[in-house]
């Protein structure tokens, strides 16, 4: 995965999370764990950090960007190949 893709997923994720209402929010865990609400919030806040990444750090960029699709699926209903295809290279255009 390139760094361009990569940030185009996270770029999309976090329009899903500001369209449902989610505000980024990083969440800090002292002995709890988040409620969905503040899970989503994390989520929202790590794609938005991720985007700072610089392209060196593609790997921990495609980590979270796991971390972030897992949250996506068990929280808001997403699919296993809804969480596939937002992988996948969006088709060129014939022009």
């Amino acid at each position: 995965m390139t760094n361009d893709r990569a940030n185009d997923i996270l770029a999309r994720m976090a329009a899903m999370f500001r369209k449902r209402g989610y505000a980024p929010k990083r969440f800090r865990a002292d002995l709890q764990n988040p409620s969905p609400a503040e899970a989503r919030e994390h989520a929202h806040w790590m794609a938005l950090e991720a985007l700072t990444m610089p392209a060196d750090k593609i790997g921990k960029k495609c980590t979270w960007i796991g971390w972030i699709q897992c949250t996506l699926w068990q929280m808001d209903g997403f699919s296993i190949d809804e969480m596939r295809a937002m992988n996948m290279p969006v088709p060129a255009t014939a022009g």
